[in-house]
């Protein structure tokens, strides 16, 4: 019996929802579509913008015009959507009719959270309403983590931390941050470790060798020992990460223990995935499977190989049929006929079949069959198919973050 930590490579998309159109008013030219570094489908499938090399285009399905901007991304902002455009190689953004909503006068432009972005002009950052138009700075740069829940802003070479809504958090001034979840910071100094609640206001000192926490639970290692809620636990070694599920060491294997219920493992593994999100991978006796990390019953080690292929999808497959089947969260979608699989999102998947991919939901619904020289092109929110001499559009309803 062999024991070790599984490496398994992370690839992430998102999205929902699928219809199709296929007016040929709508139609690209085969031969521009090589060429797309950009393209947009509105939900109603009457707006067709797409960008070619250097320019961008509309089509209506009335007429096809050029557009006097580049087109480079979109992104949503509570209920609407906007695109990030340049031209004379400043960036701006315009909204979903395509009228300016930031003037072109940006370096760059980035989404921050549901309600700011950032622009970098002359060498500064600001932080801006998209709406009111309202600007914060000028700073010297500025990034989020945990998806724009904290922005960390740098002045005079120090950072400052804020939270979602612009609100400057003093505590952390000066500190050292390594993540931040669930509006928990994990700071660090000196090679020790501590914590600070913005919500409750709650802090833990620089004083421990790791810190792991989930709600108000806290596990932290002091003087070589670990803690979970000041009860000493008998475990010698846990392994680094940002889950509230931690993997710790056994003498035959490794366990999982779940911060949020204060759970062990039922059994010992003989092989743990260390990325994770909320399934993970699990082998024992050369043999794998998959469990959801707050619910650890009724494992089923059937496979022989297992890669994860985004936050929770996995391929699957075992010696004796030698192809592969999908399993999304912990649910087998598809049977071990495919040669590979796409994640496009979240929500849908491309099996590949010998000379077809076949267009399937995350539960495993069949939408369409294509043959492998038929697909032209996909994103994740639009699939282009040629059919005959028309081309039909599937467009995976918006889910942009």
């Amino acid at each position: 019996m062999s024991k070790k930590i599984i490496g398994v490579v992370l690839g992430i998309a998102f999205l929902a929802g699928c219809y199709f159109q296929n007016k040929d008013e709508l139609n690209i030219p085969e031969e521009d579509i090589k060429k797309i570094s950009f393209l947009d489908l509105d939900e109603n499938q009457e707006k067709l913008i797409y960008t070619l090399e250097d320019k961008s285009y509309v089509n209506n399905g009335k007429d096809k015009k050029v557009l006097n901007f580049k087109v480079l991304s979109k992104f949503k902002m509570k209920d609407k959507e906007y695109y990030i455009v340049e031209k004379d190689r400043k960036k701006g953004a315009v909204d979903e009719e395509l009228k300016t909503v930031l003037v072109f006068n940006y370096t760059d432009l980035e989404k921050i959270n549901n309600k700011y972005i950032k622009g970098i002009r002359d060498n500064n950052s600001y932080i801006i309403d998209i709406e009111s138009y309202d600007m914060k700075g000028p700073y010297d740069s500025i990034y989020s983590m945990s998806a724009g829940d904290l922005i960390v802003v740098t002045e005079n070479n120090e950072n400052k931390y804020l939270t979602k809504d612009i609100n400057e958090i003093k505590e952390l001034n000066g500190k050292k941050l390594l993540f931040f979840r669930d509006n928990i910071a994990i700071t660090q100094k000196n090679e020790l470790f501590g914590m600070y609640d913005i919500k409750k206001k709650r802090s833990i000192p620089e004083i421990n060798e790791e810190i792991y926490f989930s709600q108000d639970n806290i596990l932290v290692k002091r003087d070589g020992k670990y803690y979970y809620n000041d009860e000493e636990l008998k475990i010698t070694r846990f392994y680094p990460t940002t889950s509230d599920v931690v993997i710790y060491d056994l003498e035959q294997g490794f366990g999982l223990f779940d911060l949020k219920n204060g759970k062990y493992s039922k059994e010992p593994y003989d092989e743990v995935a260390p990325n994770y999100d909320r399934y993970v991978i699990v082998g024992k006796d050369e043999k794998y499977g998959i469990i959801d990390k707050y619910n650890q019953e009724n494992i089923r080690y059937e496979y022989d190989y297992i890669n994860k292929l985004g936050k929770n999808s996995f391929i699957v497959g075992t010696d004796n049929i030698g192809m592969f089947a999908l399993i999304v969260n912990d649910k087998k979608i598809t049977e071990e006929e495919y040669e590979n699989f796409i994640e496009i999102n979240e929500e849908y998947y491309m099996g590949l079949v010998e000379d077809k991919y076949i267009l399937i939901n995350k539960n495993g619904k069949v939408i369409t069959k294509i043959k492998k020289n038929n697909l032209l092109y996909y994103n994740n929110e639009v699939v282009i198919v040629k059919d005959k001499d028309r081309q039909k559009f599937y467009l995976l309803e918006s889910g942009l973050k």
